[in-house]
């Protein structure tokens, strides 16, 4: 009997990873079996489309979880779509738990999560752990990403040394693009997988979740396929992969060949097309064109099939399901019969550039139909009366080519190795991968990657990890926009610290403007580290407590030494302060702050106190008839905060 038993149990042992994963597709129209799925079950359904779809009457939190009988977290995968169909918010906002301690998502005090939006309006895909209720990122996606909604597949894996790696795939599919990576060895097993939504009413039956899976590390044995190979010079093609290939197997030679062939190119000047069967999508509606061919030159309207006689005078085709587009931004697909991707377009409403046409009325139009990125800065709000163009040449049609080079608009480093570059305008992404880049102190890239044919970002991993605060001078040849220019760009960039308290601290205040202006707060680097201002918080004291915080969402790098201007209104700051620093304006919305009296906090991200100020209007220089637009300057940022001896009227 005994042997029997311990030939059971090794049994038992054995199986163990063909069952330890968890699959659900909701293709069985029920989430309450195979697998069960328990928690505000009430508040979910499984909708016509196969989704697990949120379905409450009323605002709140709701969740689902399920076991994920994972035994550890070595060498494991996650894959979930998630689909979030409005703009996210400190309100509105999903997780996705790869691991609970608890089944009741929202109890969970430690474990594993993918965040789906915040507030503002830098919203990117983010993992965190969660350890005893306090989150800390891990990594993250590129910011502003799901700002206006969401319908990503995400792929998160971690090996057995504790490197996690997110990946995404924003149309949908599965076509995935690692967004970020970083180690974090910590053992959170937990014991559940699920999702929880937090949302207002009107966003009540707006989430959307398929595909799940959970268990060992889906390895990818199906070689790379060649997508499309496009002429760019007389001796330049660019290749298009259906995945991401290795820098080493992409630059040898010796796995090409080549024929006359590829020497020819058809533009296509002269083809006729039959749209028969095409699909236009926005990963929620998949629109089908019925019927109807296209000349060259020629504009076809797509519209629902019900639409078409609203659109007399111009030649419409009819689509079953058109896609109900959002205002604030969607994505937009165009596929041809075997759903091969033809056209991708990502908007979102700050591609209007105008805040008047951005409130309803009027298309967005392409500018230049030859650009080869199209990207946001190829489009703008329509300039007809009429608010369109239908069927006809966009009213700002411009196909002057580009002929400026690109610049860096932004560089950010992150650790303990990588480096993500952002241009003004889109790149190609072979040149960024191909291109020369040099480092003092001397850094070497041992993995560069740029998602697509054409980007505006790359992000650059070092064989050498970055030192805190030490300003690194990058020197970039040979990267080329989409219109081939280039030129040498030199920029600097440093791994920014978490400020502690005095490190920052709030050095003048203007709580008393001029009529017509705002408050504003100087900050000034009290440290000999480096710092970026992101997600630093501003509060007031209200009705006896810290109240009414507010964050900076933008990124703003703060050197030892230097100050940074926080406010709302810096046009009229700096017409009224004719002696302000150029360039050290930073946006923020402040809370509202007293004349008379109040308090500033100002918090790092993690809400550790870095300074507090309670000020008082009876500190300025007595001898003022009028203290409107007097600011308080702080005479030594080593001084105490709140007194009144430390500070004096910015006129004197």
């Amino acid at each position: 009997m005994y042997s029997r038993f311990i030939a059971l149990l090794g049994l038992l042992i054995l199986s163990l990873p063909s069952w330890a994963q968890v699959t659900d597709n909701f293709s069985d129209g029920d989430f309450t079996q195979n697998p069960v799925w328990q928690g505000t079950n009430g508040d979910f359904l499984v909708n016509a489309a196969q989704e697990l779809q949120l379905n409450s009457v009323v605002a709140g939190t709701s969740y689902l979880s399920l076991p994920h009988m994972l035994l550890n977290l070595n060498n494991k995968e996650w894959q979930i779509k998630v689909r979030e169909s409005f703009a996210p918010s400190s309100s509105n906002f999903g997780r996705v738990y790869l691991t609970s301690d608890n089944a009741n998502l929202s109890l969970a005090q430690n474990g594993y999560y993918v965040l789906f939006g915040e507030t503002g309006s830098t919203d990117a895909i983010r993992l965190f752990k969660l350890v005893a209720g306090v989150s800390t990122q891990i990594c993250a996606g590129i910011d502003g990403q799901i700002s206006a909604s969401c319908n990503a597949s995400i792929k998160v894996k971690r090996n057995a040394s504790g490197l996690w790696s997110l990946y995404a795939d924003l149309a949908g599919t599965t076509n995935y693009t690692l967004l970020s990576s970083a180690t974090d060895a910590s053992n959170l097993l937990g014991t559940h997988f699920g999702v929880l939504c937090t949302y207002t009413i009107s966003n009540a039956t707006k989430f959307y979740f398929d595909n799940v899976y959970i268990g060992p590390e889906i390895l990818d044995v199906t070689p790379p396929s060649l997508m499309s190979v496009t002429p760019i010079s007389a001796s330049q093609i660019d290749l298009l992969f259906n995945e991401s290939v290795t820098q080493a197997s992409a630059q040898n030679l010796a796995n090409y060949s080549f024929s006359p062939a590829l020497t020819l190119y058809n533009a296509s000047v002269g083809k006729i097309f039959n749209l028969t069967g095409y699909h236009i999508t926005d990963g929620s509606s998949n629109g089908l064109i019925t019927s109807g061919w296209i000349l060259p030159g020629e504009y076809k309207v797509l519209t629902a099939t019900a639409n078409i006689p609203l659109f007399t005078g111009t030649s419409a085709l009819g689509v079953t399901s058109f896609p109900s587009l959002n205002n604030a931004g969607d994505t937009l697909l165009l596929k041809n019969p075997i759903n091969l991707p033809l056209d991708l377009v990502v908007y979102t409403d700050q591609w209007y550039k105008d805040p008047i046409k951005k409130g309803g009325g009027y298309s967005l139009e392409l500018i230049n139909p030859n650009d080869p990125c199209s990207d946001e800065n190829n489009w703008i709000a329509s300039n007809d009366p009429s608010g369109g163009t239908p069927g006809l040449i966009n009213s700002v049609y411009d196909i002057t080519p580009d002929t400026q080079a690109p610049s860096i608009n932004l560089l950010l480093a992150s650790a303990p190795n990588y480096l993500q570059l952002w241009f003004d305008e889109g790149m190609d992404s072979s040149s960024l991968v191909n291109a020369i880049y040099q480092f003092n102190p001397p850094l070497t890239p041992n993995f560069i990657y740029a998602s697509g044919k054409y980007t505006n970002t790359v992000i650059l991993q070092f064989v050498e990890n970055l030192v805190p605060s030490v300003v690194y001078t990058l020197t970039l040849q040979n990267a080329t926009d989409c219109w081939i220019n280039s030129q040498t760009l030199v920029a600097q960039f440093a791994l920014t610290e978490t400020p502690l308290a005095g490190e920052i601290v709030v050095n003048e205040i203007l709580q008393n403007p001029y009529n017509g202006g705002q408050d504003w707060i100087e900050l000034y680097n009290n440290s000999n580290k480096i710092f970026n201002l992101k997600n630093l918080q501003f509060a007031n004291f209200d009705n006896d407590t810290i109240a009414n915080f507010t964050s900076i969402n933008g990124n703003y790098i703060l050197k030892p030494g230097a100050y940074a201007v926080l406010g709302k209104d810096s046009v009229f700051a700096k017409q009224h302060y004719p002696f302000h620093g150029e360039g050290n304006f930073v946006y923020v919305l402040l809370p509202s702050y007293n004349n008379d009296s109040g308090s500033v906090y100002l918090f790092n991200e993690n809400q550790v106190l870095l300074d507090l100020v309670k000020y008082s209007n009876n500190w300025q220089f007595p001898l003022l008839d009028n203290v409107d637009g007097v600011s308080l300057e702080r005479i030594d940022p080593n001084g105490p905060s709140s007194s009144g001896m430390n500070w004096h009227s910015a006129w004197m």
